[in-house]
């Protein structure tokens, strides 16, 4: 539901103003998160935890805000992690020997879920996916290639650089990191960045989510 049908639904004639502006500046500073995130997942295709885990805290600490229970978020927030770890990063990685989705995007779906259940976890993956293709074919189609990040691919030649001159550290990171490999040719094996698209479907849904469940009056339902 919209944001301020909420605050009609939850809120008593006293607590009105308060609960409106508790409510803005809660997902004012998720949008602001979400913002910073996508901008530094564009440029170096990494996402801090300070984000994607102190934003769900606060979406699990804020759920009255919403209407929501604990247990709601806490299954949004779940399920928004697994749902991308478990087939993505688990399983194609053992199919295809490298992860087909990081870490840093399972956490952004779980903190969608953090804040929105189910059903905002799942809108901020679809949305997300459908969003990300397009702009891979318009890249495609634009370009003929999709290029890693600059900041990416100058981090890795610094790492090989050091482990080359015998920086154990750095030999380490290049075992660990899925970035610090060049990506394989063809387009199935290139890399772009998935966490904007993420983070731009999750603000779609925090403006438009009342727009959503009247188009889709099932989500709502359970």
């Amino acid at each position: 539901m919209a944001i301020a049908d909420l605050v009609v639904r939850s809120a008593t004639p006293h607590q009105s103003a308060s609960v409106a502006l508790s409510i803005f500046l809660v997902e004012d500073a998720l949008a602001m998160a979400l913002l910073a995130a996508g901008f530094i997942d564009a440029e170096h295709m990494y996402v801090p935890d300070s984000i994607t885990l102190g934003g769900t805290t606060i979406g699990l600490l804020t759920t009255w805000l919403r209407g929501m229970s604990l247990a709601t978020t806490l299954e949004g927030a779940t399920l928004g992690f697994l749902g991308v770890w478990l087939p993505f990063v688990v399983l194609y990685g053992m199919v295809r020997g490298r992860q087909g989705m990081g870490l840093g995007d399972a956490k952004l779906v779980m903190l969608a879920g953090s804040f929105f259940g189910w059903q905002g976890a799942a809108f901020a993956l679809f949305a997300g996916a459908v969003q990300a293709t397009v702009a891979t074919l318009v890249l495609l189609a634009t370009r003929g290639r999709i290029d890693e990040p600059e900041s990416v691919v100058a981090q890795r030649a610094a790492l090989l650089s050091a482990a080359q001159a015998g920086d154990d550290e750095a030999r380490k990171e290049l075992e660990q990191d899925p970035l610090a490999n060049p990506p394989e040719e063809g387009i199935l094996a290139a890399r772009m960045p998935f966490g904007p698209f993420l983070c731009l479907a999750t603000i779609e849904w925090m403006l438009f989510a009342g727009r959503i469940y009247e188009m889709f009056p099932w989500l709502e339902a359970r």
